[in-house]
């Protein structure tokens, strides 16, 4: 099949499996994002007797043009576990099993591949980056959260990636990133109930609200950033809706003004 007509067959197929909502129903959300998930699923290596079996990074683990797999790229393990765990409407993959057993294997793909430190790379090998640290630490403790999983060994490895976190920071100031820091350390902590790591949420959160300008804005490495700044509100936002933080209010206020 031609590109031309393999783009022609994808909207046909979409069209059928995920009905239009009407214009400005707030169902448009949900249609977008289900319209999206097969992408999601083809970047995952779904092989299970392969070595990078759920590891979402194809460039690493199909095309072999990188040494190393991008550790941001287990962040799409949150998209599947929602749709499995959410019924939304139109949902086709609600309670897939096969769905569950990808996030579960992207979790333990990222398990074997992070550093003895709890470190993992982004861009560069030993990179330690903080920002697919935190992107794929939240991800993957949301998804055990939604799939309501019991297995001690990746609670030991979220406990892993919370300590890294709790000694280590990034030269630059990047807000969002700072606010997913206190985001993924208080899932740690929701995981685990070790107050080491609420601590740690609430050092994030500090520096997080520092960086916020008069105007309202958060630092975003020399100035504004219009997309990184609606992150750093949703991140907060998110973290607002698990711990009830009184000392987010007013800043997320600013924020949105």
């Amino acid at each position: 099949m031609s590109f031309p007509n393999a783009l022609r067959f994808e909207a046909k197929f979409n069209r059928q499996r995920f009905p239009q909502p009407p214009p400005g129903d707030r169902e448009w959300y949900t249609y977008e994002a289900l319209r999206a998930l097969p992408r999601i699923i083809l970047m995952i290596d779904k092989n299970e007797f392969s070595e990078t079996y759920g590891c979402f990074d194809r460039e690493f683990w199909h095309y072999r043009t990188t040494d190393f797999p991008c550790a941001m790229n287990q962040e799409f393990c949150l998209p599947l576990a929602l749709a499995y765990s959410t019924p939304f409407p139109n949902n086709a993959y609600y309670q897939s099993e096969r769905l569950k057993e990808l996030v579960i294997a992207s979790i333990e793909f990222a398990q074997k591949t992070t550093h003895e430190d709890g470190s993992c790379d982004d861009y560069f090998p030993y990179e330690r980056a903080l920002g697919a640290h935190v992107f794929s630490t939240y991800a993957m403790t949301e998804s055990y959260i939604e799939l309501d999983l019991n297995r001690p060994d990746l609670l030991e490895f979220f406990r892993l990636r919370g300590d890294w976190l709790l000694n280590n920071n990034e030269s630059g100031q990047l807000t969002n990133h700072q606010a997913f820091a206190a985001l993924a350390l208080y899932n740690v902590y929701i995981l685990t109930g070790d107050d080491r790591y609420l601590h740690g949420s609430h050092h994030f959160r500090d520096i997080t609200l520092s960086w916020q300008q008069e105007e309202g804005w958060f630092q975003e490495y020399e100035g504004a950033d219009p997309g990184y700044h609606s992150c750093s509100i949703a991140f907060l936002g998110k973290l607002y809706q698990k711990s009830k933080d009184q000392k987010l209010i007013e800043p997320l206020k600013k924020a949105v003004e």
